[in-house]
């Protein structure tokens, strides 16, 4: 698919990253997938420190969204993401990637085509 896969160089604090996510969706679809997928492309080319500010407000900016506002949102951003993951361990989330169909937790890329087959009512392939 040419998309570059690469080990991260340390354990990295996403949680800023993921307050990006979500200050992206409230300005919209458009603006959400720009930013997803550049954080994401920049992130595993190297390119990108996700737990800087400055360079995540650039590529909201870059995405459409107004990167004077992210900065005086990132407290409640961080509070939102603190709250879903809080969320998720009392569910019993524990890693990546992992779906809730139905309150049935699958654990794994493994069982995406049983999700899919659930979603679309069709037979598992």
């Amino acid at each position: 698919r040419g998309l570059p896969l690469r080990a991260p160089l340390k354990i990295f604090d996403s949680r800023l990253a993921a307050a990006g996510m979500l200050f992206a969706r409230t300005a919209g679809d458009a603006v959400f997938r720009r930013y997803h997928d550049t954080v994401f492309d920049r992130f595993w080319r190297r390119e990108l420190d996700i737990e800087d500010q400055a360079a995540l407000s650039a590529i909201l900016a870059e995405a459409g969204a107004d990167p004077t506002a992210f900065a005086a949102w990132v407290p409640d951003g961080l509070a939102q993401v603190e709250a879903a993951r809080l969320k998720a361990e009392d569910e019993g989330i524990f890693g990546v990637p992992t779906f809730v169909l139905n309150n049935e937790m699958f654990w794994g890329n493994e069982h995406l085509p049983d999700i899919r087959a659930m979603l679309t009512n069709t037979p598992a392939a």
